[in-house]
């Protein structure tokens, strides 16, 4: 009975925090970059905006308990009382600009599965996205007007209970 409530107390367990992960999302976009390139498209930049967009995103969902999917969720209020909006194309045009539009990328990545070696955890985060072909095709977006993305940016919250896990968020807008 005692190791069933450890294992309960271990499951339930509330992330104690969120650390940002710089170098790792500094090497995604790379990655991210390094992919379009190959593919015929321009590198898109860093933009501090858009990273407003993805950090505010991903602190969201670094909550427990909060699920992701390919479906909307709804408007909620979390931890530092703003309003976490249904859409990527809401998110984007708060954060970025009221005329932008844009594609948001997401996965989960779990530290240890790596030893925490970043290289190897930003190449796995990238391969799931372009193994994804709802992602894949957000990555190498192109209108048939010409419109290309041109800024984007990516945030890593680690949270750091036991698990050592993090949901990385890339947004890439016009």
């Amino acid at each position: 009975m005692l190791f069933s409530i450890l294992i309960l107390i271990f499951f339930s367990k509330n992330c104690n925090s969120q650390e940002r992960v710089y170098k790792l999302e500094k090497i995604i976009f790379k990655k991210v970059n390094d992919f379009r390139v190959s593919k015929g498209l321009s590198r898109v930049k860093w933009n501090n905006k858009v990273y407003d967009a993805a950090y505010h995103h991903a602190l969201y969902i670094s909550e427990r308990g909060v699920q992701v999917s390919h479906y909307e969720i709804k408007s909620v209020y979390d931890k530092e009382n703003f309003v976490e909006m249904e859409r990527a194309q809401d998110r984007i045009k708060h954060y970025y600009h009221k005329n932008a539009w844009g594609v948001e990328c997401i996965t989960g990545i779990n530290f240890v599965w790596y030893k925490g070696d970043l290289e190897k955890i930003a190449e796995w985060t990238v391969n799931a996205w372009i193994n994804s072909p709802d992602h894949r095709k957000g990555l190498l977006f192109k209108s048939p007007s010409g419109t290309s993305l041109k800024f984007g940016a990516v945030s890593v919250l680690k949270v750091t209970d036991s698990c050592e896990w993090a949901r990385p968020v890339l947004v890439l807008v016009n």
